[in-house]
């Protein structure tokens, strides 16, 4: 590019992005909405004498720009609000196990109260707020 071309380059770019001119196009980005927060279903809240195998069942997924469902993470505790410290299970990102999951043998014990959430996960890698425990 000769020294004349690159100059009027450059007070073309001055002036477009000094706002003096309002350039031909506008680029745009957008933003995934996430989908619906789930609701836990079952077991319900204060449940009693619950199976040490409990199926976790949430609410069905709901997307407002219509991605779909692709993977839930739920995930058991033994301290409401405090999942990082008394985690005791957790799927990770599960695909097969979307809205209803089986809780394996060994993870829980008698006597003990836990509290469980979970989140959805769109087509395009965006998660939803956890449900409520």
């Amino acid at each position: 590019m000769s020294p004349r071309r690159s100059l009027s380059a450059c007070l073309i770019l001055a002036i477009i992005f000094s706002g003096a001119v309002t350039p031909l196009f506008q680029p745009s980005v957008v933003v995934a909405a996430l989908p619906d927060t789930p609701s836990n279903v079952s077991p319900s809240d204060n449940a009693t004498d619950v199976s040490l195998m409990p199926t976790l069942e949430a609410s069905p997924y709901y997307d407002s720009d219509n991605d779909t469902h692709v993977a839930s993470d739920w995930q058991i505790s033994t301290m409401k609000g405090n999942y990082a410290g008394h985690l005791v299970w957790d799927s990770g990102r599960d695909t097969a196990n979307l809205v209803m999951i089986d809780i394996p043998s060994g993870q829980l014990s008698y006597s003990t109260t836990y509290w469980w959430r979970v989140q959805y996960e769109d087509n395009t890698t965006v998660w939803s707020d956890w449900s409520a425990e």
